[in-house]
């Protein structure tokens, strides 16, 4: 979220890196407050991201600028896991069947 003291409008915002890791939804309305969604998707290899945006704001002579940093981790092995439904089936013929 950007919040200003007068309303302002975004021209444009950019990363510092290629890896096409953020993808931002901008508005070029004029407003004092910008929520700005920010998709992320993670890479294949794990590892540490670190990501500086740019801002540029219409009339403001400096942009501004902010970091992110992300530790992407590699999937775990997918676990058994029995529904409830059938956990219970298995339960009920055990104690039906003795």
């Amino acid at each position: 979220m950007l919040k200003g003291k007068k309303p302002f409008t975004i021209e444009k915002i950019e990363c510092s890196s290629d890896k096409q890791c953020f993808k931002i939804k901008l508005s070029k309305k004029t407003r004092p407050v910008h929520v700005l969604p920010i998709t992320f998707t993670a890479p294949e290899k794990a590892g540490e991201i670190s990501e500086v945006f740019t801002v540029t704001i219409t009339g403001r002579p400096q942009p501004l600028i902010f970091k992110t940093k992300a530790k992407v981790v590699a999937p775990k092995a997918a676990e058994a896991v029995v529904p409830k439904e059938e956990k219970s089936d298995a339960v009920k013929s055990a104690s039906t069947s003795g």
